[in-house]
């Protein structure tokens, strides 16, 4: 995978005012905005700030809406490369094992205690 953009998104009760200070200290630009939500860059940052205002009710997760700056969601753009195939692979057990000679129409993760075990990881 080659990320080719990235971006932190931070929740503020006055968005614009947020956006202000970063323009003024950090020398951020505006990218796009709408109501409740502005977007942020720099060339050099390797990044856009994005804030969006607590509360909305588009704000997903519905649990999270009403929290200020202390969640923080980071957003990786990639550019999509193909998948080598034939490729195999399976279970950490050994249980299910597969050949595929096409590339996936759809990818999961798998949650599981084992999976977790044995990556070491919230997923696999």
């Amino acid at each position: 995978m080659q990320i080719t953009a990235s971006a932190l998104s931070l929740n503020f009760d006055d968005v614009m005012a947020s956006a202000m200070f970063v323009k003024q200290h950090f020398g951020f630009h505006e990218e796009m905005s709408a109501e409740g939500f502005i977007s942020l860059s720099r060339p050099d940052a390797g990044f856009n700030l994005i804030f969006l205002q607590t509360g909305l009710a588009s704000f997903k997760p519905i649990h999270m809406r009403r929290h200020g700056a202390d969640a923080l969601l980071i957003v990786l753009k990639h550019r999509r490369t193909r998948m080598k195939v034939p490729f195999t692979g399976g279970c950490l057990c050994g249980t299910i094992r597969y050949k595929c000679s096409a590339e996936p129409i759809v990818m999961g993760n798998c949650h599981c205690r084992d999976c977790q075990g044995g990556t070491g990881s919230a997923f696999a």
